[in-house]
């Protein structure tokens, strides 16, 4: 009996702790769940964000892909880099409201990104939510953003976590083959698979 008086505080102590370690990781997954939910709203907010980037990939995919058929696979997606940057560079110039709208998408990206880089948020729920946009915007927008990045009045890090994230996407969508021997494609080393 005198081992038991002995023990019960001990084992109080324990109980009160392992209540508290359960109370702490149920408000973070609530927590990190909230933000899931905000995160989406977020999203759903931008359907005329999203549709404007929708469009220009609609307006110049199936004409790259069909003028320049008898090129590979490899060369075909330069001409397509190419073609988005120029015509990005063409909304920055001529048409302001549709480059806010690409800049407001890539935002939102680029918070996600921060997210992922500081680890306040998964990379596989990421991954799972926004792959597609993701290499979306590494088709559609890194070139244009890298560029962007070289002139003198911007600030250093411009897009940096977007940069980041389609970095660690991109990793994960190829195959292991394709991800080490990807630089046989002289002008982007681990691009060669769409």
């Amino acid at each position: 009996m005198d081992v038991l008086i002995k023990i019960f505080p001990y084992f109080c102590t324990l109980l009160l702790v392992g209540c508290a370690l359960f109370t702490l990781l149920r408000n973070a997954r609530q927590g990190h769940a909230t933000f899931l939910l905000q995160l989406d709203a977020r999203w759903e907010n931008m359907e005329g964000h999203r549709k404007a980037v929708f469009e220009l990939r609609n307006a110049h995919f199936k004409n790259v892909m069909s003028d320049h058929s008898s090129l590979s696979d490899c060369h075909r997606i330069k001409k397509l880099r190419d073609r988005y940057k120029e015509a990005i560079k063409d909304k920055a110039d001529n048409d302001p409201e549709t480059f806010r709208k690409f800049i407001i998408y890539l935002g939102f990206f680029e918070t996600v990104g921060l997210m992922v880089q500081k680890k306040y948020m998964p990379f596989n729920e990421v991954l799972r939510l926004y792959k597609g946009p993701i290499l979306d915007i590494d088709l559609m927008f890194i070139d244009y953003i890298k560029d962007w990045q070289m002139h003198a009045d911007v600030e250093e890090g411009l897009f940096e976590n977007i940069i980041y994230l389609v970095k660690k996407v991109r990793r994960q969508k190829l195959p292991f083959t394709t991800r080490w021997f990807g630089w046989l494609c002289w002008w982007s080393p681990g691009r060669d698979v769409v």
